[in-house]
């Protein structure tokens, strides 16, 4: 029967319809003397085991025409068939749907697609950072088609659409979910899904609440799994001590001190323990630097009572960082040490900015006002970006873009705010890294340690105090440490609004001052006594020079506004070439930074103002404000823009500057780190030495260009999310629970933003910048009112407020003048830390040939003869 004449059967004439049920007929006839059914006979005819006869019929006869087939169990299940035969086909098809379903769960169960635990592989931080959730769909789909097929015709995808690759993403994540919570029904085994999303919502700040019900509808597993084993040892312990005061039985006591298995947290946290401990070992080809800093948690109780009050947590936590690009004679202790030994003192021409450094820092100072432009300026500025950005002036030093790896390490109860508090968690470092300290290698190999002032100071008291006293295995000489630049900013920030916020009763009377502008941008009120957090100080100075800059353009163009001096430049461009008004704004923005960031104009102003003669104007109290300033504001955010764009050269730069600033702003001790910071780069430190210091000053979380963030800011995210996330709250907040938490910390970052990138709404990677525009607008029209950037001689503050120090003259002034001056003390005690590590280590130094070792035996007997005398006898004689 060919596929043409069983397509026609049923649809012919009525007496071909009627010889087709002869025939029919005449066959049925035929098995009914040997005691078969029509269906007993088709059943011999498709028995699997048939002979060749049986197969050829088949084969030929049914199964080579797909469509008669499926016309035929239609037919079975058509309306018009008995009910009880319909009955029996959806009951067969039904069980025979279920039995593949069956097969598929037991396949996939037994390949472990599904299984936290498989062939050897845990849910470590390798394993999350590639985790990708595409290889689970196409798991699922090798393991369970059926299932998947069913699911999607559930999901109501259209009929033709029978796999998860094709299915839209929506559904394709729906039945992918659903599928697992049901796997996870099968089988407590198949929980990764699970597991990864407990570990997903954890980190995402997810309540135990919510846990819980999540739980127990099969998306997450159980918080109690979830954190099973954290903060186990202490509990246990203190189980055994009440079992022992009770005196219960041995078997008792053997089988409750048996402790629980470990979770995936715990286990998540063992695994990045193991993976630093390996970057930490001798086995490793990478070298390892470190960065740690205070973190405080308060404890707070719901209602305070006796014996329960708020408690304060100090402790500190650290990170490990790779050394990037570093070769063998860049950490080579002993060059290093040498070099120290025999470097000469700092001088203050390796202070003050060379006449090439002048060139490079002015250049550096105009292009910070041609971003401000370009940015802040409006729409038509922004054509100006891709010129803007390749004339950037740098140094030689600009990093290489490359993606930092760094770790986070468990928290230490251990207050680094004094010496012995840095000796102590640079000791718990090693011994949690499994440090050995005696090794050669590791005494011959120098290591970066980073962090804010206070722990690079008592870091540097530490060496101090220990060479010549202790060992190299235990004097820290192989720690090179490097100031944080964000807490430097930090630094130069309030510095910068000791000089120039000014008094708030002085109002208008300063209309320069930085607390004139908070009040005109109507925002809190503050004090230096009282100092808001470092990201408000910022944006308060960030929109205040915004605007001071775009006011002084166009004073300095001549322009009555910035819509004249847009119109301006749109008349020079011809054939869409915007080179020409490109050199206009450059000129422009430097007559405007020759002209008003001109410290050299607020000392003659000045100085005429001493000098003058009665009833003679001179002077200009605002205007002299004004220009200084827009000068301190500068390096300020050029410091920010060298950082973020990775050039350590220009981040010198204004360290120089900063040099003196800190000092005239009453910053002593980071004035101190900003010339141990010059004089190790231009004389301490060997040429590769420096080179390497200078590479893994900064850090790239992300691997993208101006994405470099300093080492201490990176340290203070992770305490940011170890204080607001994965903070226990009630029994569990302990130093234990942290200490197994923090390491955990980039693991579940990652997976956070791999998941939010996959499977999450796109949100952005970058903070969003609010809109400040009709802020910028308000303090220009100030700046306008009050000719805050015209000379007005004899203009003054009428004794409401005092002008700002020139914080880099009188920086300068205290840093060489006087016996007692910055640069002689720092000189003074870099040549005593010098004439200390030149002495022997006690330990090691030879015993005196020329002395006994023990006393001779005649001076015992002496002692013996000698008579005894009694004192007080003689003194009362």
């Amino acid at each position: 029967m060919t596929h043409t004449s069983a397509l026609s059967i049923g649809t012919g004439s009525a007496t071909q319809d009627e010889r087709l049920l002869n025939i029919f007929q005449s066959v049925i006839d035929q098995l009914k003397p040997e005691g078969i059914t029509f269906a007993g006979w088709l059943s011999f005819i498709f028995e699997p085991e048939q002979a060749k006869l049986g197969k050829d019929l088949r084969r030929k006869n049914f199964w080579h025409d797909p469509d008669s087939v499926k016309k035929l169990l239609n037919n079975w299940i058509h309306s018009r068939q008995t009910a009880s035969g319909r009955i029996l086909i959806v009951k067969w098809a039904k069980n025979h749907v279920v039995s593949e379903i069956r097969k598929e769960v037991r396949r996939v169960t037994k390949s472990g697609v599904l299984r936290l635990v498989a062939k050897g592989q845990r849910v470590g931080p390798e394993y999350l950072e590639e985790f990708r959730i595409q290889e689970i769909h196409d798991k699922l789909q090798k393991h369970c088609g059926t299932t998947v097929h069913m699911l999607l015709s559930i999901a109501g995808v259209d009929p033709p659409i029978v796999t998860l690759a094709s299915a839209p993403s929506a559904a394709r994540n729906v039945v992918t979910y659903s599928l697992a919570a049901l796997l996870r029904e099968h089988s407590q085994k198949n929980n990764l899904l699970q597991v990864v999303f407990g570990l997903y919502m954890y980190a995402a700040g997810l309540q135990r609440q919510a846990f819980s019900i999540l739980s127990h509808i099969g998306i997450l597993v159980s918080y109690s799994h979830l954190i099973s084993g954290l903060g186990v040892s202490a509990q246990h312990k203190k189980k055994q001590q009440v079992q022992r005061m009770a005196e219960i039985e041995q078997d008792i006591l053997v089988s409750n001190s048996q402790e629980p298995s470990l979770g995936p947290l715990k286990i998540l946290s063992n695994e990045c323990l193991n993976r630093l401990q390996h970057l930490a070992s001798p086995e490793s080809v990478e070298e390892i630097g470190f960065i740690f800093d205070n973190i405080n948690l308060v404890q707070k109780v719901a209602e305070q009572v006796l014996g329960r009050i708020d408690m304060q947590m100090n402790g500190t936590c650290a990170t490990v960082f790779k050394i990037h690009g570093a070769p063998p004679e860049s950490i080579d202790q002993a060059t290093a040490f040498n070099t120290f030994l025999t470097s000469p003192p700092l001088d203050r021409n390796d202070v003050l900015l060379s006449p090439t450094e002048q060139v490079l820092h002015r250049k550096l100072m105009i292009h910070n006002i041609l971003r401000i432009i370009v940015q802040n300026g409006g729409a038509f500025f922004t054509q100006y970006k891709p010129l803007l950005e390749s004339t950037q002036p740098t140094t030689s030093h600009i990093l290489e873009v490359h993606k930092s790896s760094f770790y986070s390490m468990p928290a230490m109860e251990i207050e680094e705010s004094s010496v012995d508090g840095v000796i102590d968690v640079m000791t718990e470092m090693y011994s949690i890294l499994k440090i050995d300290t005696t090794a050669e290698k590791f005494q011959n190999t120098i290591h970066f340690v980073g962090g804010d002032q206070k722990s690079i100071s008592h870091l540097r008291s530490a060496k101090n105090s220990r060479a010549g006293n202790d060992d190299v295995a235990h004097s820290f000489g192989n720690l090179v440490p490097l100031i944080g630049l964000f807490h430097t900013l930090m630094a130069a920030i309030t510095g910068f609004l000791v000089i120039h916020l000014g008094d708030m009763s002085a109002n208008i009377h300063n209309p320069s001052s930085l607390s004139y502008h908070n009040t005109i941008l109507e925002r809190k009120p503050f004090s230096l006594s009282s100092l808001p957090p470092v990201s408000v100080s910022r944006n308060l100075i960030n929109v205040s020079v915004i605007a001071r800059v775009l006011h002084c353009l166009t004073l300095t163009s001549g322009c009555a506004s910035l819509d004249e001096y847009m119109h301006l430049l749109e008349t020079l461009d011809a054939n869409r070439n915007i080179q020409p008004s490109w050199d206009r704004l450059v000129s422009d923005a430097t007559r405007l930074y020759d002209k008003y960031a001109n410290a050299q104009t607020v000392q003659d102003l000045r100085v005429a103002r001493k000098f003058k003669k009665p009833g003679e104007t001179a002077g200009d109290m605002v205007y002299e404000n004004a220009l200084l300033f827009l000068r301190d504001a500068l390096n300020i955010r050029e410091l920010t823009r060298a950082t973020k764009m990775g050039d350590p050269g220009s981040i010198l730069l204004v360290m120089k500057v900063f040099a003196l600033s800190f000092r005239g702003s009453g910053r002593a001790q980071y004035a101190f780190e900003a010339l141990s910071l010059i004089h190790h780069v231009q004389k301490v430190w060997p040429a590769p030495l420096r080179d390497l210091a200078f590479k893994n000053w900064l850090l790239n979380p992300t691997g993208r260009a101006d994405a470099w963030v300093p080492l201490d800011l990176v340290q203070e995210h992770a305490n940011f999310w170890i204080k607001t996330v994965y903070n226990a709250t009630g029994s569990n907040a302990s130093w234990s629970w942290l200490a197994t938490i923090s390491p955990c910390t980039e693991a579940l970052r990652n997976l956070v933003r791999d998941l939010n990138g996959s499977l999450g709404t796109y949100l952005g990677t970058k903070h969003t910048n609010p809109d400040i525009s009709l802020d910028i607008t308000k303090l220009i029209h100030s700046l306008e009112d009050h000719k805050v950037y015209q000379l007005t001689r004899g203009r003054t503050f009428e004794n409401e407020d005092e002008p700002a120090i020139d914080a880099e003259s009188v920086g300068l002034q205290k840093l060489l003048d006087g016996q007692t001056s910055g640069l002689r003390e720092y000189n003074r005690l870099f040549k005593s830390t010098q004439e200390t590590h030149r002495q022997p280590v006690a330990s090691e130094m030879a015993a005196h040939t020329s002395l006994p070792r023990t006393p001779p035996a005649h001076a015992s007997q002496m002692a013996i003869a000698e008579p005894q005398v009694d004192l007080e006898q003689v003194v009362m004689g």
